[in-house]
């Protein structure tokens, strides 16, 4: 049997087989799959030169080639540019140590043609990816992404300051070490390859489109707003589940993203706002990573302390840990955190201290400062003045020794107050900060030593961020390490969505407008049931899922469907069909039939003979639909006239409704017959109404 070639076998298989042993490079050992997908597979590894260990990504870039006709020596160029510009030195950055690429047969190939695969080799991190967290059926708590996300963001930051985007942000990019310290993946070649795909809309599966923002349909280039789009999504779902405003297919799920707001669900807690911004259609209403990281910060104020993140160790790569893992990395890969602001600095620190619950440094102790010495009143002691005293016989010199005494108290007194308010706890005057912006107040009272508490609270007063009021108020006193609590503005309050189904459209629009919300009355339709002006169907117009009851910011957009009442009927053609026939036809299609019966002399008896309205007529459901039956041809019975003198029978012949025509022969004797049309009739005879009928009389002889 012929072996099957490099294209009849899959590539992670042939990937698979081949790599394990080889050396790429000359300075990445590979050792053992780690795991894989339709588009990559994951290895570790280990730095020929001192053994620390190495994660080897391989990714298969063959339909990105195929779709580049002419343009793959410039692709590659692109990938190890980006892949180069991506080395920064951070935490929360997997940076490449080095890459290459292989061709179809797994085997190292240089720039050219035979490019197939691409490699990355970086620091292991051997606690798996948030994938296998999620694959596993697990959910982070919103404290645990809030985490997540402070590093995701803060690693996005480092990139982006250096000019670099990531363009792939996804869970399987999200990885951790066997500490729970998460790292960033795939910077540098991931926005290069994320543009190729885009551009070739065919090229992008469900996977890419899940984590993509919509404003990939019109610009198909990765930008830093885009990646904080992603990472919003990236957080959604590791807290809910699922992955919104998500389709069957990429196309679905483009179309679903484009002008439409992210829903936020009450599961996501003091997230749902923070992440409400980062997932907005509009890239330029997202915050940069940093402010995305600093709003992640902010919002840790008041959630619980969060568990460890429940990885997954990657225990299939078959090395021991921890020892592996605390390996000194490579100097020329150093990951270590760079010097940041200050700002930056605390609002890590303090992150940190709330994950990881470090308690905080003990205050240190107030040294008591020593109290001045005390000054001498009496310069002699007070035997030599009682001495001085009997000597000069003065009698004053006892009262200044008394006196002296209590100057020496009221100094004593004095200095007691002195000592007493340098111990005393110092205290501040609350400043105004009604309507000071949120992030403003931290500096403000900062000085103060107050224990700062932040409420949230919706106001239709004050902007959102703003502080509402605070407890003490403006112009109290207040001392240091007391709380002090500030109400800052969520917003507006939220109204509750009324259930508007099924009532006139006038009063559904009165009933939002009553409670701030808008109504827009679209889409009206037919409807069989729901009478016309009646609301057949409503939907906040960016957020369908919601329903009644849901509260929702005022001012928010309702759309409502009013009903056009039944579709109009189009009449049948009827005539020549029985009567009970044409009832049920019309009656099958709601309308209503009313019969009349006329003589006809084409139609027979009980069929119908005409209609009105004419078939092809639109008519309202309910509407009359006038049907003639035919009762047949219109006929009288020839009467008697024998023995009728001709003023007698011409009365009879008018009675019967016959005309009398042509008389012949002599009245005053004998008649001998009728005839109508040149026909004899006889008496009893049926002849049509109105029919003329000739008299036969004797002739004189």
């Amino acid at each position: 049997m012929p072996e099957a070639t490099p294209d009849e076998v899959p590539w992670s298989q042939t990937v698979l087989e081949r790599l394990p042993g080889a050396v790429l490079s000359g300075r990445f050992r590979v050792l053992s799959e780690v795991g894989h997908d339709e588009d990559s597979v994951r290895l570790v590894g280990s730095v020929v030169a001192d053994g620390s260990p190495v994660a080897i990504d391989v990714i298969d870039l063959s339909e990105v080639l195929d779709s580049l006709p002419g343009q793959v020596s410039g692709f590659i160029d692109e990938v190890e540019a980006a892949a180069a510009a991506a080395a920064v030195r951070h935490g929360d950055v997997l940076t490449p140590r080095g890459w290459g690429w292989l061709d179809a047969t797994a085997k190292e190939t240089t720039r050219g043609t035979q490019a197939r695969r691409l490699w990355v080799a970086t620091e292991l991190r051997a606690g798996g990816t948030l994938r296998q967290i999620l694959d596993r059926g697990r959910r982070l708590s919103p404290s645990q992404a809030v985490v997540l996300g402070f590093h995701l963001a803060r690693g996005l930051a480092a990139l982006h300051d250096r000019g670099v985007v990531h363009g792939g942000l996804t869970p399987d990019t999200v990885r951790f070490g066997t500490d729970g310290r998460v790292s960033l993946a795939g910077a540098g070649w991931s926005a290069v390859v994320s543009n190729a795909v885009w551009s070739h809309s065919e090229l992008v599966g469900v996977e890419r489109a899940r984590y993509g923002a919509p404003e990939f349909l019109e610009n198909p280039q990765a930008t830093a707003a885009g990646d904080v789009y992603a990472l919003c999504m990236v957080l959604v779902e590791a807290v809910t589940g699922t992955v919104p405003l998500s389709g069957a297919s990429a196309s679905a799920t483009m179309a679903a993203r484009s002008g439409h707001l992210l829903p936020v669900s009450a599961d996501l807690g003091a997230l749902a706002p923070v992440l409400e911004r980062a997932g907005r259609p509009e890239p330029s209403e997202r915050p940069s990573a940093a402010a995305f990281a600093e709003a992640l910060v902010r919002c840790a104020e008041g959630m619980a302390r969060p568990e460890r993140l429940p990885i997954v160790t990657d225990d299939s790569a078959g090395l021991e840990r921890p020892s592996l893992i605390d390996a000194a990395p490579d100097p020329d890969f150093a990951s270590e955190t760079p010097p940041e602001d200050a700002e930056a600095r605390a609002a890590s620190s303090d992150l940190e201290t709330w994950a990881h619950s470090v308690p905080a440094a003990e205050t240190p102790t107030r040294t008591t400062p020593e109290a001045p010495p005390v000054p001498e009143v009496a310069t002699s002691a007070p035997d030599e003045v009682e001495h001085r005293s009997r000597a000069t016989g003065r009698p004053g010199s006892r009262r200044r020794l008394v006196l002296g005494g209590l100057g020496g108290l009221v100094i004593l007194a004095v200095l007691s107050v002195v000592v007493v308010r340098a111990f005393a706890t110092p205290s501040h005057t609350v400043p105004e900060l009604v309507g000071v912006p949120g992030p403003e107040v931290a500096n403000l009272i900062g000085e103060f030593g107050w224990e700062l508490e932040v409420v949230r609270e919706r106001s239709d007063d004050v902007g959102d961020g703003e502080v509402i009021r605070t407890d003490p108020p403006a112009g109290v006193d207040l001392d240091e390490g007391q709380p002090f609590v500030v109400v800052i503005s969520e917003g507006p309050t939220l109204s509750q969505l009324p259930d508007v189904l099924g009532i006139d459209g006038d009063e559904a629009v009165a009933a939002l407008r009553a409670v701030g919300l808008r109504a827009v009355v679209t889409a009206a339709r037919h409807d069989e049931e729901v009478p016309p002006g009646a609301v057949l169907a409503w939907f906040v117009t960016d957020q369908p899922a919601l329903v009644a009851g849901a509260e929702v910011v005022k001012g928010t957009e309702v759309t409502l469907e009013t009903s056009l009442g039944p579709a109009p009927r189009e009449v049948p053609d009827v005539v020549l069909v029985d009567a009970e026939t044409a009832v049920e036809t019309l009656s099958g299609l709601g309308l209503v039939a009313e019969l009349a019966e006329d003589f006809s002399d084409e139609v027979p008896i009980g069929d119908v003979a005409a209609q009105s309205p004419l078939p092809g007529e639109l008519m309202d459901r309910g509407s009359e639909v006038l049907v003639v039956v035919s009762k047949g041809p219109d006929v009288v019975t020839v009467p008697e006239v024998l023995g009728l003198d001709h003023e007698a029978l011409l009365e009879a012949l008018a009675d019967a409704d016959l005309v009398v025509g042509t008389v012949t022969g002599d009245t005053e004797r004998r008649l001998l017959g009728l005839s109508v049309e040149g026909t004899a009739v006889g008496v009893g005879e049926q002849v049509p109404r109105s029919s003329v009928v000739d008299l036969v009389y004797e002739f004189p002889l």
